[in-house]
């Protein structure tokens, strides 16, 4: 399998017309979906999205998924979300979408409303401020990585606002995590270059 890449920014989009796994980067449509449905979170479950998206851990984001009401919660809220090629599927990480979608997500988020996510988003600890973060300047970012099966190839990706700039990173097919990082931090660093 080859290596695919997609990017979106405002205004722009390129590479590979293909959909992915999202790995982690669902745990930003999932805290989103609960938020657009109500004021707040409870005590608990503001504890795991700060887990979810801080440390991206998987059994806070499992909570999560089942508080909002699995793939069927998900998926009213797509619309909401700007969100028009994802597709939720009962394993919240084998959830479809597209580098576009998760841009429009960005939008949605980073235009107000939702001021609990992009605080955690400027958060996420050190080992994960990977991808998106290689366009230099302040960032709040979300990342996924997924080892895809029966290839056992790699699918990775990197959304966030950085330096004010929007940008959406997903790709696929790399031997390693390693591999895939490099990579799509080399295209985040090619589109913020481009006019």
């Amino acid at each position: 399998m080859t290596v695919r890449i997609s990017v979106a920014l405002p205004g722009r989009s390129y590479g590979d017309e293909h959909d992915y796994p999202c790995a982690s980067l669902v745990k930003v449509a999932i805290l989103a979906a609960l938020l657009q449905r109500r004021d707040g979170l409870g005590a608990r479950e503001e504890e795991w999205a700060r887990a979810m998206i801080v440390r991206s851990d998987n059994e806070a984001a499992t909570e999560l998924w089942h508080v909002l009401g699995g793939a069927p919660g998900l998926s009213a809220a797509t619309a909401g979300l700007g969100l028009r090629q994802t597709l939720a599927r009962p394993a919240w990480g084998l959830t479809r979408t597209t580098a576009p979608d998760q841009l429009r997500l960005l939008e949605t988020v980073f235009d107000g409303g939702y001021p609990l996510l992009t605080t955690l988003m400027g958060q996420v600890v050190e080992g994960q401020r990977w991808g998106v973060s290689a366009a230099g300047g302040p960032c709040a970012l979300k990342n996924g990585w997924l080892p895809v099966r029966p290839s056992g190839l790699w699918a990775v990706h990197s959304m966030g606002r950085v330096g004010g700039r929007l940008i959406a990173v997903l790709s696929d097919g790399h031997p390693t995590l390693a591999a895939g990082v490099c990579r799509v931090e080399a295209a985040v660093r090619e589109a913020v270059r481009a006019p």
